[in-house]
């Protein structure tokens, strides 16, 4: 799965994408964002399981 994260008018600070499967494995998780700055995210599970809808992005 991709995702890609983009930081509205707003620095984001320590980004961090999460999935309820402990077996998610993210290409990179725990970034800053400066405005208008996006990143894009690869997410694997082995399992299969992946959904876009279960995807939280979170950000302090």
């Amino acid at each position: 799965m991709i995702v890609t994260v983009e930081a509205p008018a707003a620095h984001l600070y320590f980004v961090q994408l999460h999935m309820a499967y402990e077996t998610t494995r993210y290409s990179d998780n725990f970034f800053d964002l400066l405005p208008g700055e996006r990143r894009t995210i690869v997410l694997r599970d082995a399992s299969g399981r992946l959904r876009a809808r279960d995807v939280t992005v979170r950000s302090c």
